[in-house]
């Protein structure tokens, strides 16, 4: 049973709220889910995890925010995101030199030879040039690729790349055999 009681509120203003009354929690449950779709929610199935979870309506929410099974240390929305990026660099070639710019910069930030600061200011770099490429049809796919190197992208942004030395160190002159 349905009815509209007043509720005095902590602030001592009075609302008018719903009361549900019931015998049985199957209709207890029924009853909130018709409150979650008439206020505006939706219950989806993540498609990572398969676990439900709610969504605004108009938001077209794929993947939920708890940890993913594949790889804990992210959320099953950044888990998918980057899953979608991996299918859409398949067929859209700009998206493929992003995820290689990306490849990059990355490498250079776990080598110590950029900060992670300075990963995080090229990547939205390449982000952005990414966006005007995909908006405007007279930049190529080589355009793009030569706006979006490593030496481009840090002179730009004045990073400055520490060279670590590599591989083993190169032998000192002098032995005599």
């Amino acid at each position: 049973m349905l009815s509209y009681v007043p509720r005095e509120l902590p602030d001592g203003r009075v609302a008018i709220c719903q009361e549900h009354v019931t015998d049985s929690l199957q209709a207890l449950m029924k009853a909130d889910y018709m409150l979650a779709l008439t206020s505006g929610y939706n219950i989806r199935r993540c498609l990572i995890c398969h676990q439900y979870f709610l969504v605004k309506s108009g938001v077209h929410a794929l993947y939920c925010e708890g940890a993913c099974p594949h790889a804990p240390q992210y959320t099953c929305r950044q888990f998918g995101s980057y899953e979608r990026q991996k299918e859409l660099a398949r067929d859209i070639p700009k998206v493929r030199v992003k995820v290689t710019a990306f490849e990059r910069i990355t490498k250079d930030a776990k080598r110590g030879a950029i900060s992670k600061e300075d990963e995080r200011r090229a990547k939205d770099y390449v982000r952005d040039k990414l966006y005007e490429a995909l908006r405007r049809n007279d930049i190529s796919v080589d355009d793009f690729e030569a706006s979006v190197t490593s030496e481009r992208i840090y002179s730009v942004l004045n990073i400055t790349r520490t060279a670590k030395p590599r591989g083993r160190p190169k032998k000192t002159g002098g032995e005599a055999t």
